[in-house]
């Protein structure tokens, strides 16, 4: 008999491939977990682009900046997180130095 899929108070943690959203051949592997506490955790092993982008990203974007980010499981399923925005940039790290 199958498992029901994880209910909202669910704890999780999945590997997988994940990409912004209109970049699927950008994917980078990672890590998503999910408790009700913290919400949706996606550690990446990478980042979305070009390093230079990236770069530019983190030093010269908006900390308001939000994005959707796909990716699907090791186990295959698809996942999407919305409004998802970066919590530990660059910039964080440059201005703790």
């Amino acid at each position: 008999m199958a498992s029901p899929p994880p209910g909202l108070f669910d704890s999780f943690i999945e590997q997988g491939l994940f990409w912004l959203a209109g970049k699927r051949d950008d994917e980078v592997p990672g890590t998503l977990a999910y408790d009700a506490e913290n919400g949706a955790v996606l550690n990446l092993l990478g980042i979305f682009g070009k390093v230079h982008e990236a770069f530019a990203r983190a030093l010269g974007g908006s900390r308001d900046d939000e994005a959707i980010i796909h990716g699907v499981t090791m186990k295959g399923k698809p996942v999407s997180l919305l409004h998802a925005h970066n919590t530990n940039d660059l910039a964080d790290e440059c201005e703790r130095r």
